[in-house]
């Protein structure tokens, strides 16, 4: 936290999303999966949002 003039306390809290790419099993439909051209392969991609004080949104 800090303060500004005449603003009293500011919390600081800054938001990382990533997300990654989870492979599948062969026998998992297309519909429910993607396909990565970056790394060439089939999967599911999954994603998490934290604040930079570890709470997950």
């Amino acid at each position: 936290m800090s303060s500004a003039p005449g603003m009293g306390v500011l919390p600081h809290a800054v938001v990382v999303m990533d997300s990654q790419l989870v492979m599948v099993a062969a026998a998992v439909p297309r519909a429910t999966s993607g396909y990565d051209a970056g790394k060439k392969m089939l999967g599911r991609r999954r994603h998490i949002v934290v604040t930079t004080q570890g709470c997950r949104c």
